[in-house]
């Protein structure tokens, strides 16, 4: 697994993948969390997901998409 999670809280992504989907269960991602990654192309958020912390996604140079649930 890519992601370390606690009590619902992505707390840091260890991958190198492109696309990239939010797991199930996460409700808030972290602070930083993805801040600085080069390799991110695109991002699903998953339903349940609630908040998004302070520059999760900051330096994401080539983030071109963001999926949103419906709900």
């Amino acid at each position: 697994m890519n992601f370390i999670i606690k009590n619902g809280v992505l707390e840091k992504y260890i991958g190198n993948d492109k696309a990239i989907e939010i797991p199930s269960g996460v409700i808030e991602i972290g602070s930083f969390v993805f801040s600085g990654n080069k390799k991110i192309e695109s991002i699903i958020f998953t339903l349940g997901l609630e908040c998004s912390r302070n520059a999760a996604f900051k330096k994401c140079r080539n983030l071109k998409s963001i999926a949103l649930p419906n709900g």
